[in-house]
């Protein structure tokens, strides 16, 4: 009996050491599976680990596709970062300011540097508003219906609504249109191709915001035109702004359709530029001003560079198809009016103030040949017709006249087609110089006055100003708006 209870002694204190043994061990090992640095803990930070770099490779492939294609098409990294939103490749394009653009991809906040191209930072995105159920909408017969692609008209207002929930934190405001009980409406006014929202909540104190871009482009129906769909019908188009044309010069506020050819678009100065806005000759000779529009180019005839007049359109001029009944019947001609017309019709010089991207040159006013086509084209059953008759220069006559004169009288004005011939008014300057010279004297360019004549403009005589031309390139479209048109990039 004795040996029995000092064996069950034993047996219990071994059973005791055991358990405290393996209470010991499993401490260790739930440490080391869910501790600080446990394999848990370690898995999910390599999960992490892994998903921020697969993120980082994400938009490094997307940076690459942007660099490439911004070789042919130099478009900015913000609008192509917008355009991947829409293609579903980013969540959203939170920020963009001071050269660092903020986006949203797998639930990571992605922040890149927009000279570098690199990423700069990944980290998890906060919680967020979360948009959905958007609609598009207009009321039609007393009934709102959901607008459908090329159904609307430019200048007709859409409604957008859409539903928000922040269910870890609280709704705050929107910065365009009403936020009511998680339904955020906006009315456009007809224009705006896109609507850029931001939602904003807090968690706590801190704000947090969620934006939302909606493009309304593609509801609008595309009125897109070439210079030839301008040249079937120049009525309809001729004098009609174009909102969008950007160049180097200020001088410029507005730019409408002068003519179209089956190749390209022209476009005119809205009104004459000021003296401060005319390039000075190749070789520095800067217009004579007698106030801030009239102008005279006699003294462009003392620049050496045109010496050779007609010979030297021939050879550098863009345009001088555009004066080639001169120059073909007088090649030779060195007229001090044909040397002022060089100065006019230099591509080299006037594209550098007024040849954007679009164009393929520039000039500093209309020739009598352009003008005369263009107002055929607006008037066909009375126009000009011009012909180089001497030496000197151009004469002139309407179609229904039988022999040329120097001056035609009562061309249609008080603003017609947006007044791209005749300015109605001597505010300004009394008249528009035309890049021609005049038949009656070999010191004479031609000129369309404020009162519907076109006649000579003195080399001495300052009154007349300049109303650039710009030739668009070939292929050229415009897209109606509704202001009138902007060009097609």
């Amino acid at each position: 009996m004795r040996r029995l209870k000092q064996n069950s002694g034993i047996t219990l204190i071994a059973l005791v050491i055991t358990i405290i043994i393996l209470l010991i061990l499993a401490g260790i090992t739930i440490n080391l599976v869910i501790g600080n640095n446990g394999i848990i803990g370690r898995t999910i930070q390599a999960k992490q680990d892994y998903e921020r770099e697969t993120v980082r490779e994400e938009v490094t492939l997307i940076l690459t596709e942007y660099l490439q294609e911004n070789i042919q098409s130099n478009k900015d990294l913000q609008s192509y970062l917008e355009e991947q939103v829409i293609k579903g490749k980013i969540e959203s394009v939170e920020d963009s300011e001071g050269g660092i653009h903020t986006i949203i991809i797998n639930n990571y906040m992605v922040t890149i540097d927009d000279e570098t191209l690199q990423v700069i930072e990944v980290t998890k995105a906060k919680a967020r508003p979360k948009i959905n159920n958007i609609k598009i909408t207009i009321e039609l017969d007393g009934i709102e219906t959901q607008v459908k692609e090329n159904q609307l008209e430019i200048g007709t207002p859409v409604k957008i609504t859409f539903d928000v929930t922040f269910e870890e934190g609280n709704l705050i405001e929107v910065n365009i249109g009403t936020l009511v009980d998680g339904i955020v409406e906006y009315t456009t006014n007809g224009t705006e191709m896109e609507v850029d929202f931001v939602v904003t909540g807090k968690i706590g104190e801190e704000e947090i915001r969620k934006r939302q871009k909606i493009s309304l482009d593609k509801y609008y129906q595309k009125s897109e035109i070439e210079a030839s769909d301008i040249k079937e019908n120049p009525i309809q188009y001729y004098g009609e702004l174009v909102s969008n044309y950007v160049c180097y010069s200020n001088g410029v506020e507005a730019w409408r359709i002068f003519y179209a050819d089956e190749r390209n678009i022209y476009l005119i100065a809205d009104d004459y530029i000021a003296a401060n806005d005319v390039p000075n000759s190749p070789n520095g000779i800067p217009v004579t001003e007698n106030s801030t529009y009239k102008l005279s180019f006699k003294d462009m005839a003392n620049d050496e560079i045109y010496a050779e007049g007609s010979k030297w359109i021939v050879e550098n001029s863009k345009a001088n198809k555009w004066i080639e009944k001169y120059i073909s019947n007088y090649p030779e001609s060195i007229n001090e009016n044909i040397k002022m017309g060089a100065f006019l019709v230099d591509t080299n010089v006037w594209s550098d103030y007024y040849a954007g991207k679009n164009a393929e040159y520039a000039i500093g006013s209309p020739t009598i040949e352009l003008f005369s086509n263009s107002y055929r084209d607006t008037h066909p059953d009375q126009y000009i017709e011009c012909e180089a008759t001497n030496s000197y220069g151009y004469q002139l006559k309407w179609n229904t006249e039988a022999s040329y004169g120097n001056v035609i009288r009562n061309l249609s004005r008080e603003g017609e087609f947006n007044s791209i011939y005749v300015k109605a008014s001597a505010e300004k300057a009394s008249a528009m110089s035309l890049a021609s010279p005049s038949g009656q004297f070999k010191q004479f360019l031609m000129r369309v006055g404020y009162n519907g004549l076109i006649y000579t403009d003195a080399s001495f005589d300052n009154r007349s100003g300049v109303r650039p031309i710009v030739c668009l390139k070939s292929e050229t479209k415009l897209r109606k708006t509704v202001k009138g048109y902007e060009i097609v990039d």
